[in-house]
């Protein structure tokens, strides 16, 4: 079930007792790839094979959404609503919002170019969707091969279920891609599941609703009428539709908790069209209120302006610029190039964050929403780093794609503890990630590390191994000599720090109560001392 716990799986087969069973014959088809591979001429082909291909058309925008429908073989409909990606780098952090479990996944290659990354989509989807199955589609073009070594992919991903290959422009192999889907997306283990009769009944009266969303006490009134009777069994059912992008239903935003997007295209559209805003992209991503009114110009968005500004807000897509209200700034837009700034390199606390197989796109975009209040004269922000300030001390945080890392320095005054805010935000973030292998590096402070540039990296939960089994000192593998393993973690974690909420008796909601008022540094409703 889409909701997690004894409850809530409590919950749903006493529907099905007190009202029957049903089924929904439904799931979820996102085509990913990248841009101009033919994701959307797949999209088309697979319910229409004789669609002719235009050679002008346009990459999409955002993401298109439509809906297939194909006889079952006992000839029950069977409906499969298709998400189709733009496949521009911009989307590619955008994206991960939507790739949702109960789902199958195809990813496809344009055979003539060598651009695309088979470990970032197959990781990609194996991490952000659970492990939902994928099928690799390559896309012929000229008759031209895709090679793959498919053993050592299937070997690292078991989320892979078939390589198929095709030439979308004279149908050669689309069958064989048409039936695979078919086959894969009916054997989703969702697909069959005994559901309550009510929860059938309410997503035949969502789908005769023509609008594009409606509020949550509209959804309301729709379950009672029905058939149902408790608010917990409307909002299981709205959780398992969101999953099936049949709606888009955010619950634990205190905004849009309150209204039920019926129609998902009309929202992913609305976010795009402000990240596609020419004039938003000119300006490096900053856009304002004023701007919003332009781009969300037609009756459709006009009384939904908010809701939609918190949508992106909510996805992390955007933040206020801080002392400029109604401001805001879309970090994927802004530039490559890192802003001009001094920074004393000498006693900096460093702690590196390593990415084992995969680093996923938008981390540091997602930390700079995050933490854009502390941004550094709200100037020194750029698409892979920022410096953040509080107070009297400085953080500098810099994402390098290519060595699948994050590195951060922090001078100053509180330097254990502002490092302590930055990693709590990172490992927050890190934890939407289903199974994300990372490591935290510490620097060694041996006499030839310590003021080296480049210094051997310790893993943090190595050295705390050690510290578990009563060792005193550890070796560096780059000079050999042994160093304290106490004063190698003290020197960027206070025991007392590694769990901010956890400094003296704090709700992180409120009423804040620390021992002492010494040196103490405060964040986001919590007391650091």
């Amino acid at each position: 079930m889409a909701q997690k716990g004894i409850g809530a799986i409590r919950d749903y087969f006493r529907q099905i007792e007190a009202e029957g069973q049903d089924h929904i014959y439904e799931a979820k088809l996102l085509i990913v790839g990248e841009a101009g591979a033919g994701k959307t001429s797949l999209a088309k082909k697979i319910e229409k094979p004789d669609y002719q291909l235009n050679p002008d058309e346009g990459s999409t925008q955002g993401i298109d959404i439509t809906q297939w429908e194909f006889p079952m073989e006992d000839g029950t409909p069977f409906r499969v609503n298709v998400w189709d990606f733009g496949g521009q780098e911009i989307y590619h952090a955008t994206h991960q919002f939507f790739l949702t479990r109960r789902s199958l996944y195809a990813l496809v290659a344009d055979s003539r170019k060598e651009d695309t990354d088979f470990y970032y989509w197959l990781n990609a989807v194996d991490l952000l969707s659970d492990g939902s199955p994928m099928l690799i589609v390559k896309n012929e073009k000229q008759g031209r091969q895709c090679q793959l070594d498919e053993g050592q992919l299937r070997g690292q991903f078991a989320n892979l279920k078939e390589t198929l290959a095709t030439n979308l422009r004279t149908n050669d192999g689309l069958d064989a891609v048409v039936q695979n889907i078919k086959h894969h997306v009916q054997q989703l283990p969702h697909i069959g599941d005994r559901l309550p009769k009510t929860w059938v009944r309410v997503r035949q009266a969502l789908e005769q609703d023509t609008c594009d969303w409606i509020k949550l006490d509209e959804y309301i009134e729709i379950c009672q009428e029905n058939g149902f009777k408790e608010r917990s069994d409307m909002l299981q059912l709205s959780d398992y539709l969101h999953d099936l992008g049949i709606c888009l239903h955010f619950q634990a935003d205190p905004l849009l908790k309150n209204i039920l997007i019926l129609n998902p295209e009309w929202g992913t559209d609305a976010v795009y069209r402000v990240l596609d805003n020419r004039r938003v992209i000119d300006n490096q991503g900053q856009f304002t209120r004023a701007d919003l009114d332009q781009i969300w110009d037609e009756p459709e968005y006009v009384d939904m302006r908010d809701e939609l500004l918190r949508l992106m807000v909510n996805f992390k897509l955007c933040y206020e610029v801080s002392g400029a209200t109604g401001t805001y700034i879309a970090p994927q837009l802004l530039s490559f190039n890192q802003p001009e700034y001094e920074w004393d390199r000498s006693d900096n606390l460093i702690l590196c964050y390593s990415y084992n197989d995969f680093m996923p796109k938008g981390i540091v975009a997602r930390l700079i929403v995050a933490m854009h209040r502390e941004i550094a004269d709200q100037r020194l922000v750029w698409r892979n780093g920022a410096v953040l300030e509080h107070e009297k001390t400085r953080a500098e945080v810099v994402a390098n794609r290519g060595r699948r890392e994050i590195k951060i320095h922090v001078k100053g005054q509180d330097k254990k503890a502002f490092l302590a805010i930055v990693t709590r935000e990172l490992d927050k973030i890190h934890r939407s990630f289903n199974r994300l292998n990372w490591d935290k590096l510490v620097p060694c402070n041996c006499q030839e590390c310590k003021d080296s540039g480049e210094p051997y990296f310790h893993e943090l939960k190595i050295l705390k191994k050690f510290i578990e089994d009563r060792q005193r000192s550890i070796q560096c593998q780059q000079s050999y000599e042994r160093v304290d393993l106490r004063g190698l973690i003290d020197d960027v974690i206070d025991p007392k720090l590694s769990d901010p909420c956890q400094v003296g008796q704090i709700n992180c909601r409120g009423n804040i109560s620390v021992p002492g008022d010494n040196n103490r540094i405060s964040y986001n409703n919590c007391v650091f001392n």
